[in-house]
């Protein structure tokens, strides 16, 4: 007799194996915010481990760190997201781009086309904001408000729309997953690990689809 499965689990798994085949696609769609002229091909280039052609170092780069970011996402989705998350997501998305990645920005800067200017991020300010949302909002809520925060406040130097993207699709996807599972490991710490080509793998067939 096979063993009854959690709902909560075989959804989770589900999501994951769904976001793992998509995985070429959503790092395309959020390389577009920052790389102009990016196709889905020179994604899927880089996602392979080449070079496309004609395409600069830093717009690679960039690219290649998007897909590091998803692969820390999938990696570490019973991790609660908190400000130390948020942190290390802007630290991949920035590395070998920008000097301070997942470091607070210290000086001022206006948003391009607006009256807006935000206020120089504290330490204290981002992890009580971010405190709260969590304590606040649930689900896609939690996901909307993030990503308000971060990028309407410009917390780092750069990547702030890249951040929040990923801030929200951990939300989205995973959030309430990780509450309800009671798998979430609180306190523990986030695994890291340098290897890129292993986890993605395990691909769900096309049968297995919820749709």
């Amino acid at each position: 007799m096979e063993p009854v499965r959690n709902d909560t689990t075989t959804d989770r798994r589900t999501a994951v194996e769904l976001a793992k085949r998509l995985l070429v696609d959503l790092i395309w769609r959020t390389a577009k915010i920052e790389v102009d002229g990016v196709t889905f091909p020179d994604t899927q280039e880089i996602f392979d481990g080449r070079a496309p052609e004609g395409m600069s170092v830093d717009d690679i780069v960039t690219v290649n760190n998007i897909k590091r970011a998803w692969r820390f996402l999938l990696d570490n989705i019973d991790y609660p997201v908190d400000w130390q998350y948020i942190r290390e997501y802007n630290r991949i998305i920035g590395e070998g781009r920008v000097r301070d990645a997942g470091r607070l920005r210290e000086y001022g800067v206006r948003m391009c086309g607006t009256g807006w200017v935000p206020e120089t991020p504290a330490v204290e300010s981002s992890q009580e904001r971010v405190r709260g949302i969590l304590e606040e909002s649930e689900g896609e809520d939690t996901a909307m408000l993030l990503f308000g925060a971060v990028t309407r406040g410009q917390w780092f130097s750069d990547g702030n729309k890249r951040t929040a993207f990923d801030v929200v699709a951990d939300n989205v996807f995973f959030a309430e997953k990780k509450a309800e599972s009671g798998e979430t490991k609180q306190g523990a710490g986030y695994d890291h690990s340098p290897d890129i080509q292993g986890d993605f793998e395990e691909i769900i067939s096309p049968d297995e689809l919820p749709f």
